[in-house]
């Protein structure tokens, strides 16, 4: 089994407050929104300075908010690929096509030793899911961090195949949702009914 995946530059942290993986703290989200911000300001500043504005001149602020926020909170989940990641039941191979140096070298082993987290960063459900999930893993060293995009409902069942076939292998395996709420294949395990079947399905620690 092997599937692949797109590969995106999105960097994301951990929240200083809530300690959870955030695509907040990345730096395109921090971009966006400073560009909202300075357009909220601009107009607010003209209107304290009495200074009149063309209707021009204050539409093309209020679009730059606009765009600023929508960039901000939902850009990420259109931007173009920045390479491939083809996941297996034993390894991870990335296949970068930009900024090379952003991601970790490969082939990334995955075995029962290994220690896996994913984070869902952003999430859209319309017609099809898309979704950004951050995977980190650690064998023993610093972890390997790479960011993926889901785009269609094919990706999202290949993937949990990949999360499925883990999970049978007894690997150590924790997925966050974007609230950094513990989930089970990004839709499970949001109520306590739910977890216990999970632990006695998979034999995993909650």
């Amino acid at each position: 089994m092997k599937y692949e995946f797109n590969l995106t530059h999105l960097v994301a942290s951990k929240d200083p407050l809530t300690d959870r993986v955030t695509f907040t703290e990345s730096i395109e989200f921090k971009l966006w929104t400073t560009v909202a911000i300075l357009s909220y300001l601009s107009f607010h500043l003209f209107t304290l300075l009495d200074i009149e504005l063309a209707d021009w001149q204050v539409m093309l602020l209020a679009a730059t908010m606009v765009i600023g926020y929508g960039f901000a909170f939902m850009g990420v989940l259109f931007r173009k690929s920045a390479g491939k990641a083809e996941l297996t039941e034993n390894e991870i191979q990335l296949f970068p096509t930009k900024k090379e140096e952003q991601f970790p070298d490969s082939p990334i082993e995955v075995n029962t030793d290994s220690e896996i987290k994913v984070y869902v960063i952003q999430k859209l459900n319309w017609f099809s899911p898309k979704l950004i999930l951050q995977v980190s893993i650690s064998n023993g060293e610093e972890p390997e961090t790479f960011t993926i995009k889901l785009g269609s409902k094919k990706s999202k069942e290949q993937y949990l195949e990949v999360l499925e076939s883990w999970y049978r292998r007894g690997y150590s395996l924790e997925e966050y949702d974007v609230s950094g709420s513990r989930i089970f294949k990004l839709d499970r395990g949001k109520n306590y009914a739910d977890v216990q079947e999970i632990k006695k399905e998979y034999g995993i620690n909650w």
